[in-house]
């Protein structure tokens, strides 16, 4: 069966070089074979399948149907949808339809998207629901139960259109066509070539699960085109809290998992516990068979995989389950003892690189574990190439990357090396990400310092929690640290935290240690923004925005008290159980995410946990539980 697979990526990359290098001949070829099973998706009770040729008439349908209601002009319709075969038939509708899509990122807060809808003038936004934001509404139902006809036939568009994860100010939005997919989907011939084990498969099928979101690069890249061109199946998830993932992955039998740095840490956290609640001979017992599981990877790969599965059966059947052949991160940094615990039980994880500006570039496709646990990005793929600046940043250009992006509402074409602002480092021809160049701190004696680097040496604090950057103190450049305490947490917390902080702090070397610490009661975040801006903390803290306290003058502040101080305290006995802090740490007003370091997963853990604790429901609804505050008027409204 494995050489099926590998015969069908061969076939189809040979029909697709011999046509043209368009969306339309992508969807003609990835629905090709209407048997094929597309997706898989259980309710709890049943697992239900949906072939391509049952999706394909879905398509068909609800293009018709878009095209009656607004034309085929090539204007752009926004897709506000999480991952769904729904989200498939908006997306292909879209294009056949003779229109383009923009993959609306649900994450983002709608201040962001309207900027993004008024940038691409879009009028048009496929949901599953009716939302807020200032668009004409259509649902896939709507499309599917109009009254045109499935056999329209207008003119395919080609090209689509998604943001970048706005880490900056400002809003980008980055145009692709049919031909830099086609050269992105070509690369998985020397990627299969290079590495046969990421084709490879468990009782005949290669199945992804489907948790990264489509409208991410890298969930549409790596996770949509990779492997729905080549006929394997997307396995959707009911719900994203941890145990709806694992059984999932084990009911459906998945065998590749791609995801972001969070969620393997999620997995690696959620191993170690498990681990230390064993008996001392039990965890010895554990690590030996781990080292040598590892061992015998580097020496022979497939036996040590033989040997992962069978001494390290009852661990992997606790959380995936034994099919897994082939996961990648990607994103961000990933802890090096994540990559080397999931290689050792026989998850193969490999860590990547890709922006929205370029899509996937690279990954490290060597599968032992002394390459795989190294932190290296891999070789460019064929489409593409790497070099580096006199700054020190990876270029990249090729066939491959981003045919234009719109920032400040201008659309420009991207032609030649492309600044990807990320600092790396070659060691043996080998790639490295070292942090961004923008962040670099010029310290007093002229050395650079890396505040992504340094930041790492703080690993115990919430990485969403706190900063370290460049501001000027005393009238000089000066490597400091803002960190965020929210009113409720208590003096002696507070006390512990920045003692450790100085302790971590008096054994770095001199010339990279940070020098001025600082805490604050204010935000750290913009409120368009879905991760720590640094520039944004710089410029706020000179405006009076975000107020500096030095470490040495640090009081806590006095919550505001709730009338049932009982029900407050039990909601931060609940979070401290599911975050695993300190209940006396965890402020009021601390976000769950960005304050407590909480990932997307412990997030709906803790949500999940507070419905079946307080017996209240919809809880995800209101999107808007992030702190003690916030379950504490929610649970009082509702009780």
């Amino acid at each position: 069966m494995k050489k099926d697979i590998r015969k069908l990526f061969n076939q189809r990359l040979g029909v697709l070089q011999g046509r043209d290098y368009t969306l339309q001949t992508v969807y003609e070829i990835m629905f090709s074979d209407d048997s094929r099973i597309l997706a898989e998706e259980n309710d709890g009770f049943c697992i239900k399948k949906h072939t391509f040729g049952d999706v394909r008439k879905r398509i068909e349908k609800a293009s018709a149907e878009l095209n009656r209601r607004i034309g085929g002009d090539g204007q752009y319709v926004g897709i506000a949808m999480e991952n769904s075969v729904s989200w498939i038939v908006a997306f292909w509708a879209v294009l056949r339809s003779g229109n383009q899509p923009f993959l609306i990122n649900m994450r983002h807060p709608a201040t962001l998207t309207e900027e993004f809808l008024k940038i691409l003038s879009i009028r048009t936004v496929i949901a599953a629901e009716e939302g807020g934001l200032p668009a004409q509404y259509l649902t896939v139902a709507q499309l599917e139960s109009g009254q045109s006809e499935g056999d329209f036939a207008g003119a395919f568009a080609d090209g689509f259109a998604l943001s970048t994860s706005a880490t900056g100010l400002k809003p980008v939005v980055c145009y692709y066509t049919g031909r830099k997919i086609v050269e992105q989907l070509l690369n998985s011939g020397d990627i299969v070539k290079r590495c046969p084990q990421i084709a490879d498969t468990y009782r005949g099928e290669l199945k992804q699960l489907a948790f990264l979101p489509f409208y991410h690069v890298f969930g549409l890249f790596a996770v949509y085109f990779w492997f729905v061109f080549f006929g394997c199946t997307l396995v959707f998830l009911q719900n994203y809290a941890p145990e709806t993932i694992t059984k999932t992955c084990r009911r459906h039998q998945v065998t590749h998992i791609f995801a972001v740095p969070l969620f393997w840490h999620s997995v690696e956290d959620s191993i170690t516990e498990e681990i230390s609640k064993l008996e001392q001979k039990e965890q010895d017992k554990f690590r030996k068979a781990a080292r040598l599981c590892e061992k015998l990877q580097n020496f022979h790969f497939g036996l040590g995989q033989f040997a992962a599965r069978k001494l390290l059966s009852r661990v992997q059947d606790s959380v995936f389950g034994p099919s897994i052949c082939f996961c990648i991160s990607g994103g961000s940094y990933i802890r090096s003892s994540t990559l080397q615990l999931l290689n050792s039980i026989g998850y193969s994880l490999h860590n990547g690189y890709g922006m929205s500006e370029v899509g996937i570039t690279s990954v490290e496709l060597r599968v032992k574990p002394k390459y795989t646990n190294s932190n290296c990005i891999g070789q460019p793929f064929g489409s593409v190439e790497y070099d580096i600046s006199e700054k020190g940043t990876l270029l990249i250009r090729g066939r491959s990357i981003c045919q234009g992006i719109y920032r400040d509402g201008n659309y420009a074409d991207v032609e030649g090396w492309y600044d990807s602002g990320d600092l790396v480092e070659i060691v043996n021809g080998d790639y490295y990400i070292k942090g961004r160049m923008s962040d670099v701190i010029i310290g007093e004696n002229g050395e650079n310092v890396n505040p992504d680097l340094l930041e790492k040496e703080f690993s115990f604090l919430p990485s969403g929690s706190f900063s370290i950057l460049g501001m000027e103190v005393n009238g000089k450049e000066t490597v400091t640290m803002v960190v965020k305490v929210g009113a409720g947490i208590s003096q002696e917390a507070l006390e512990q935290m920045i003692q450790q902080i100085y302790q971590v702090n008096s054994s770095l070397p001199a010339t990279t240690a940070v020098q001025a610490f600082f805490i604050t009661q204010d935000d750290l975040m913009s409120k368009n923004a879905v991760k720590l801006s640094r520039s944004y903390i710089a410029r706020e803290v000179k405006n009076g925005s975000i107020r500096l306290t030095p470490f040495a003058q640090a009081k806590a502040v006095e919550a505001a008290a709730h009338d049932n101080q009982a029900l407050e305290a039990e909601i931060k006995a609940v979070v401290a159980k599911i975050l695993k802090r300190p209940a006396d740490a965890i402020a009021n007003d601390a976000n769950f995410i960005f304050d407590l370091g909480a990932s997307s997963l412990e997030y709906l853990s803790l949500m999940l946990e507070i419905e079946n604790h307080f017996s209240v429901t919809n809880i995800l609804d209101g999107k808007n539980c992030y702190t003690v505050n916030d379950l504490y008027e929610y649970i009082e409204r509702h009780k």
